[in-house]
């Protein structure tokens, strides 16, 4: 079994001077056989308890997956599939 132990300490620091109790978080997971979309929520999760907001979480995926560096066509190629233009604002 392949297995990912992540251990994170939190002291109540917050580089925006937000207020953020400190923590200890213990995530442990067997990655045996884990598709793409699991090691995301896993990391979402480690996320989520580091005190991102759900926005910002999703605007690090997009930004991951729609750069400069990647290959114009397949972005494309994403942008169709996942229609995102249906969420696009109306002018």
């Amino acid at each position: 079994m392949d297995k990912l132990v992540i251990q994170l300490t939190s002291d109540e620091s917050r580089p925006l001077d937000e207020y953020f109790p400190g923590f200890e978080l213990s995530l442990e997971a067997d990655v045996t056989n884990l598709d793409v979309h699991a090691w995301f929520k896993i990391f979402e999760k480690v996320l989520l308890a580091q005190g991102f907001d759900t926005y910002v979480i999703q605007k690090g995926g997009l930004q991951l997956a729609f750069n400069e560096w990647r290959d114009s066509a397949k972005m494309r190629k994403l942008h169709k599939e996942f229609d995102l233009d249906e969420f696009r604002e109306e002018e």
